[in-house]
């Protein structure tokens, strides 16, 4: 996680008009002179107050609407359980987020024949379904039941709300100090990109706070010094100079979509001696 502090050092001093390229910062040293000019990273954290874990901000799941198109059909893995009646999946039902009736209605969940006779035909939701396009919903068992029996071979379009089930948003925040250490060919070149540096990293709130930089002070200078840098099979020359910073860091993680989901059927038995037994089918 703390390589997201170094992403948003990268991100800053590599927007455009760009310090340095992004390829020549990041957390290591240049190992030969082809790496020259760059920009190396380090931190030091301050201890963690409290646990140290992520404190959670909001949960991240979503209201989505579903779609489908089923084939009239009770062989095989299907949803129809008869002709007459349909199982809604995905699980959750869901109330259309912007509906402003008082229970589901045609807005919630609609039905239309989109292969058969009649087609396309809209069906319609009704109290006491008589006909084969009205239909009425169970919410509770989430079943669509239809006034008379499907014609095996037609298709429908069933489009309800769900949940789209992702993992909760927590929040992070770290803060310590940042060593950015400047390399150059020699004295000029790395005096000219410490100074790029302290001004970019001197860009206001607004410019730090997208990259989540609550704050970036100033904090210490080293002296540029020339060394001899170990490279791949021979030592090269290079200058460095450190510069400080004290900073805050905060980003959101999480949200991504989730593998987990609600348990759409608990199936309990009971044995010859009474004894409960439960399974929770993979796909139903």
């Amino acid at each position: 996680m703390m390589g997201l502090v170094v992403e948003g050092i990268v991100n800053l001093l590599a927007a455009a008009p760009p310090v340095v390229a992004a390829g020549r910062i990041g957390d290591r040293a240049p190992a030969g002179p082809g790496d020259l000019p760059s920009v190396s990273v380090s931190l030091a954290l301050d201890p963690p107050r409290g646990t140290g874990v992520g404190q959670f901000l909001r949960e991240a799941h979503q209201t989505t609407q579903h779609t489908a198109v089923i084939e009239v059909t009770t062989a095989g893995d299907t949803p129809f359980t008869t002709l007459q009646t349909l199982r809604v999946l995905p699980l959750p039902l869901k109330r259309n987020p912007a509906s402003r009736s008082d229970g589901f209605s045609g807005s919630d969940l609609a039905v239309r024949r989109v292969a058969g006779d009649d087609s396309p035909l809209e069906y319609r939701m009704v109290g006491r379904p008589a006909a084969r396009d009205e239909f009425a919903l169970d919410a509770a068992a989430a079943l669509i039941r239809f006034g008379a029996p499907q014609v095996a071979g037609d298709k429908l379009e069933v489009v309800h709300w769900t949940t789209a089930y992702r993992d909760d948003i927590v929040s992070v925040r770290y803060s310590g100090t940042m060593d950015l250490d400047v390399w150059g060919k020699d004295a000029g070149e790395a005096s000219t990109l410490a100074h790029g540096v302290q001004r970019r990293l001197s860009s206001p709130r607004e410019e730090l706070r997208p990259r989540g930089f609550a704050s970036l002070v100033p904090a210490g200078l080293r002296a540029a010094a020339a060394l001899q840098q170990p490279g791949s099979g021979s030592a090269f020359a290079a200058w460095r100079q450190t510069v400080m910073y004290r900073f805050a860091f905060e980003a959101d993680l999480g949200g991504e979509a989730s593998s987990g989901g609600a348990i759409q059927r608990i199936d309990v038995h009971a044995n010859g001696r009474v004894q409960e037994t439960f399974a929770i089918p993979g796909s139903r």
